[in-house]
């Protein structure tokens, strides 16, 4: 219980005013920034409608890649092992800015569903990286190693549709489900799908995943991919405040194991003092 209410105070102590502050400088320096890319590149101030559908997009594609950065960037040394605290800075200072930054140019393309989709799946996807991190953090892991799992487990995910091309030519008669696990973990896919992309026969992974090639696939929905990381989330989250309840009473017992072999050892020295005293009332 003891880790509940310290969670808890932590949500509660949290300045939601200076967060809705910041999360609006977020969004506005990000505006000026697409803005100013798009003067110097196009150099034009307002785009059209397909260049609209184009920057949202690109915006996406720019936001997830970034998440476990801005994830990474809300952790200290000095959060609580579960990081709840760290959850709710990435979503209220990365998550919502981004999302409404593709939804500013969604709308103006009528792609401004993509967009919220989008924004769904990014929350899902920052709840499933918290789980990780804190149930790394649970297992006593230290926050440089923290930090290098999670990036590898991120990276992964994002290339695993050239990782896995072994793995998806070898499964035999489950490659359909092996396939969907491949997709509804990638959030590139998650990505272009939203968007109406098809990434998979584009010039880039036609030639590098069999995916695309060879085999029959049907991209995952943008919705059940943030509901499946929601679910991982909250058993990966479960799964760490236990571990995280358990540790002090882990401590506990270590400590305790380690004073035990002394007891022995005053246990004969008592036992000898006693047969000393009772040689010399003899020997008296």
């Amino acid at each position: 219980m003891t880790e509940f209410r310290e969670l808890w105070t932590s949500f509660c102590e949290l300045d939601y005013r200076r967060y809705v502050i910041s999360a609006l400088i977020v969004f506005l320096s990000s505006f000026l920034l697409v803005e100013l890319s798009l003067l110097v590149v196009e150099g034009v101030s307002i785009p059209s409608k397909e260049m609209c559908g184009k920057l949202a997009y690109l915006i996406a594609n720019m936001s997830v890649f970034f998440l476990l950065l801005a994830f990474l960037v809300a952790c200290s040394y000095r959060v609580h092992p579960l990081c709840i605290r760290a959850l709710i800075k990435t979503v209220i200072f990365y998550v919502i800015p981004m999302t409404a930054l593709q939804l500013l140019y969604a709308s103006a393309s009528d792609m401004w569903l993509s967009a919220l989709e989008h924004g769904v799946y990014m929350v899902g996807l920052t709840m499933l990286i918290w789980s990780v991190y804190s149930l790394l953090g649970s297992l006593s892991m230290s926050f440089d190693l923290r930090k290098i799992a999670v990036l590898l487990i991120f990276a992964s995910m994002f290339f695993n549709v050239v990782l896995f091309n072994e793995i998806i030519e070898n499964s035999g008669d489950s490659r359909p489900r092996v396939i969907n696990a491949v997709l509804y973990s990638n959030p590139a896919i998650a990505t272009s799908f939203a968007y109406d992309r098809d990434i998979l026969h584009g010039q880039v992974l036609y030639e590098r995943s069999v995916i695309g090639q060879y085999y029959y696939y049907k991209y995952p929905s943008v919705w059940l991919s943030a509901l499946y990381h929601l679910i991982a989330a909250v058993l990966i989250g479960m799964l760490s405040v236990v571990l995280t309840m358990l540790k002090p009473r882990r401590e506990k017992d270590e400590e305790a194991e380690e004073d035990e072999p002394d007891k022995p050892a005053s246990t004969e020295e008592e036992e000898q003092g006693e047969a000393s005293a009772e040689t010399t009332s003899a020997s008296g």
